[in-house]
């Protein structure tokens, strides 16, 4: 008959084995407990962060898009956008950029791949808005992770008011200069103390040369 000894020590080796696994899976299950904390409050924050986006997108004063560079089409249209380009209280809305862009389709999607790579930013177009008018725009742009993908947030600026700022000022460039040359005086004015700034025609016709000739040249 065997001693006891070697009927306890199986039972004993057998219950520490049963101690070693049930501590393990107590483990695994603790830590499975707290990987679905941490994924639970990402997912929650990550909702809230993509809420606070939403309403900071839609309610924002500046004109903005949210744009699939894939294909084009205008995943979010923010309100101050739509009364920019015309569509405020209209039930049909533009789904694709192409329909605001003038662009040809395949250089504004070169275009759009080239913001996703931030190979470039900061973008100058032509857009039409509902009515037919063509608005110069400068547009700024980044990639934007939202919605499971990476989206381009657009920020539109109306540059149309320099644009004519600017032609004024030519305009009125030129007509001075017009003026200037038309009057039989010989007219000009230093730069500083040894470099001409511009002449008229008169003064540079009495050297015998054109007023480019002189103009920003020493005396």
């Amino acid at each position: 008959r065997p001693s006891a000894p070697f009927f306890i020590t199986p039972i004993i080796i057998g219950n520490l084995a049963g101690l070693v696994l049930a501590i393990n899976n107590q483990r695994i299950n603790s830590l499975n407990q707290q990987l679905q904390q941490a994924h639970d409050q990402l997912s929650i924050r990550f909702a809230e962060s993509e809420d606070r986006y939403q309403r900071l997108f839609h309610h924002a004063a500046t004109v903005q898009l949210l744009v699939d560079p894939a294909n084009g089409d205008l995943v979010e249209i923010n309100d101050a956008a739509l009364d920019f380009y015309g569509y405020t209280g209209e039930a049909k809305q533009p789904t694709s950029i192409f329909a605001l862009n003038l662009d040809t389709p395949e250089r504004i999607l070169a275009n759009m791949q080239r913001a996703l790579n931030l190979e470039q930013l900061t973008f100058h177009f032509q857009h039409r808005r509902r009515n037919g008018d063509i608005v110069p725009v400068e547009v700024y742009t980044i990639p934007a992770p939202l919605r499971g993908r990476m989206l381009l947030h657009s920020v539109i600026i109306d540059i149309s008011h320099q644009d004519r700022a600017e032609q004024h000022l030519r305009r009125k460039t030129q007509e001075q200069r017009l003026l200037l040359d038309s009057i039989p005086v010989g007219v000009w004015y230093l730069r500083d103390a040894e470099t001409f700034g511009s002449v008229d025609q008169s003064f540079a016709q009495s050297f015998q040369l054109s007023p480019p000739d002189v103009a920003h040249h020493r005396l």
